[in-house]
């Protein structure tokens, strides 16, 4: 029979580097089932999307992008069309009328959908009120009644005479 005070029990560093490295390996040490990821899988982004973002570092590239989006027919959702509109903001005076050219442009190739389009109105009556060198009333011009009929577009306009107002808060 073995003397109890003679055996020598197993290292605990051996049980715990073999559990450590079970784990480093993507295992559960065996005890419990491991739970599946609850990140949302990350969809790709769409080549518009890829192209608008290029807009962003390069506002002059707006009128090429915009060429390109509409050449492959390529749909244009709310955050592209922001990307788009930030860019014409930063080309001066000028910016506005490619702005209202990419909107009506389109609109006709029916690549910007009318929701996304009284979006658009909205941001450009909204940069419209903090610049000199944007005309209102040639915004207001290009907004059609199909536009008119969004509650956003209505508010965007009023915010932007109410901006000017001496009476502001009576606009409220």
């Amino acid at each position: 029979m073995a003397d109890p005070e003679n055996v020598t029990p197993p290292p605990l560093k051996d049980a715990t580097q073999a559990v450590m490295e079970d784990v480093e390996s993507g295992g559960g040490g065996g005890t419990r089932a491991q739970k599946p990821s609850r990140r949302p899988a990350r969809r790709q982004k769409t080549l518009g999307e890829v192209l608008c973002e290029r807009v962003s570092d390069e506002p002059e590239a707006v009128r090429e992008v915009w060429a390109e989006l509409r050449a492959n027919k390529l749909t244009v959702n709310g955050q592209m069309l922001d990307a788009i509109l930030k860019a014409c903001a930063k080309n001066g005076e000028q910016g506005m009328h490619i702005a209202l050219a990419i909107l009506e442009q389109g609109t006709d190739d029916e690549i910007i959908a009318q929701q996304v389009r009284t979006s658009g109105f909205v941001t450009l009556l909204g940069m419209s009120s903090t610049r000199d060198d944007w005309d209102v009333d040639t915004i207001l011009n290009d907004i059609t009644d199909e536009d008119r009929e969004s509650p956003e577009v209505i508010a965007a306009v009023g915010a932007v005479f109410c901006a000017g107002s001496l009476l502001a808060a009576d606009c409220a």
